[in-house]
């Protein structure tokens, strides 16, 4: 058992899998996506793991609390890691073994993952931050150059589920080379992906929605 049950408002999907807990109109969009093919970062876990669990073909969900972790690890299927993590550092750390297809930052730490957030992402990648409403127009500077798109819950227009598309080829319009390379550089993409003429592969979530969603 988990630590604790869904609540009231929480709404199951077609196979009775707990959604995450996602304002409803983003849970509308979100269940059309196709995530067969998608390696999934979930930062604060907790139901919304056994839902992605059931969706992507990898998931690996980081939280600070050991009792949630101890209860997932003993219900997630074999494809789905549950890591703890109790510092900013830690947690960074545990997800930089990869780049993912999509990243959601739902958890402790979120300002420090947001701030690191293009370490972890590729081109057509998808970033999911849930009570968005919180952030501040700092906070949201790394992800400046993508493609945002915002869901208010009716009833409740102060909380906000939004996702951003990574799109980085969008830094080269209306930009010279020198500023788009140094800001890149800042976080961590690789040069190659940053040379005139040669974006590099073109990777990405086959699920994600098409960019005039939202």
């Amino acid at each position: 058992m988990l630590p604790v049950e869904p609540c009231n408002w929480q709404r199951q999907d077609a196979k009775g899998v707990w959604f995450p807990w996602y304002t409803w109109p983003f849970l509308h969009v979100l269940d059309s996506w196709d995530l067969r093919d998608c390696e999934v970062l979930e930062l604060g876990g907790g139901w919304s793991t056994l839902w992605w669990a059931s969706r992507a073909k990898k998931v690996l969900t980081i939280d600070n609390a050991s009792n949630w972790v101890d209860g997932l690890r003993k219900v997630v299927p074999a494809h789905c890691r549950v890591e703890l993590a109790d510092t900013a550092s830690a947690q960074l750390k545990l997800a930089q073994i990869q780049r993912w297809d999509v990243v959601i930052i739902d958890g402790f730490a979120r300002s420090e993952a947001l701030a690191e957030v293009m370490s972890l992402v590729k081109e057509g990648s998808v970033v999911i931050y849930d009570n968005s409403e919180r952030m501040t127009q700092a906070q949201l500077e790394p992800l400046r150059y993508c493609e945002r798109h915002s869901y208010p819950q009716p009833e409740h227009p102060d909380w906000r589920t939004d996702y951003w598309v990574v799109n980085t080829l969008k830094r080269w319009e209306n930009r010279n080379f020198e500023e788009v390379h140094a800001y890149a550089k800042s976080f961590k993409w690789s040069d190659r992906q940053f040379q005139p003429g040669n974006p590099g592969a073109t990777f990405g979530c086959p699920g994600r929605p098409p960019a005039t969603a939202g």
